[in-house]
């Protein structure tokens, strides 16, 4: 039989990593939430292509826990792995901590007046998925200081832990205490003290997981009520 040329297998894989990329970042960065079904015809409508790149990059996401594929051909984006996360906030802490005090040293007067902009864009905003990229933007700021290597390393963390904060910041409470943290951070940076902005990093991601798991262990409780 006649098979396609380069140009259709091209095409097909540039259309699956369209779709991969896409429906990866609705699942860590809104609007698709845990639990949520998932319609290759909606996507493929949505993207413009056709439903079988769509399946080949759920088939891809499903490999790596982010969608579940059950019986009756429901898909569904997959529930967090909530038993990682304590390490995660812990280990990303720590190298967190590390990033800010390697980037002590380099810190400027306008590094710190962004890390003050995007704190004040935070606490006027309400929106979980565009807290989260604040959030992420406010920690970069002294993180591209700390070096490639190091910064990896918290980006794949991130990426784990982005569903978790999205969950934490739909929390009013959360978001208020959350603003302390940023602004000791900022403080300790302005300072010139890299142990104190080192701490203040990490006891931030501390407090992130400890605040987290108060609000879905009273969530549990309120369902089993």
């Amino acid at each position: 039989m006649p098979l396609p040329g380069p140009e259709a297998a091209s095409s097909f894989a540039n259309a699956q990593d369209l779709a991969y990329g896409a429906i990866r970042d609705w699942i860590f960065n809104g609007p698709l939430k845990p639990g949520e079904i998932i319609r290759d015809t909606d996507i493929a409508n949505l993207l413009g292509i056709s439903r079988t790149p769509v399946r080949e990059a759920i088939i891809r996401l499903a490999q790596e826990g982010l969608i579940d594929v059950g019986k009756g051909r429901k898909t569904r984006v997959s529930i967090p792995d909530i038993s990682r996360a304590p390490d995660l906030y812990r280990i990303g802490g720590t190298l967190d901590g590390l990033a800010a005090e390697w980037a002590m040293p380099k810190i400027t007067q306008d590094d710190l007046e962004k890390m003050r902009s995007l704190l004040t864009a935070m606490n006027a905003e309400s929106d979980p998925t565009r807290l989260v990229k604040l959030d992420l933007e406010l920690h970069a700021v002294f993180r591209v200081l700390a070096g490639e290597v190091l910064r990896g390393m918290l980006d794949g963390i991130e990426a784990e832990i982005g569903r978790f904060e999205r969950m934490a910041f739909d929390d009013a409470e959360i978001r208020t205490l959350t603003r302390g943290d940023h602004q000791a951070i900022i403080a300790a940076f302005a300072s010139g003290d890299a142990r104190a902005a080192s701490e203040a990093v990490r006891q931030n991601w501390l407090n992130a997981w400890a605040r987290l798991e108060s609000r879905l262990r009273d969530a549990d409780v309120h369902a089993a009520g």
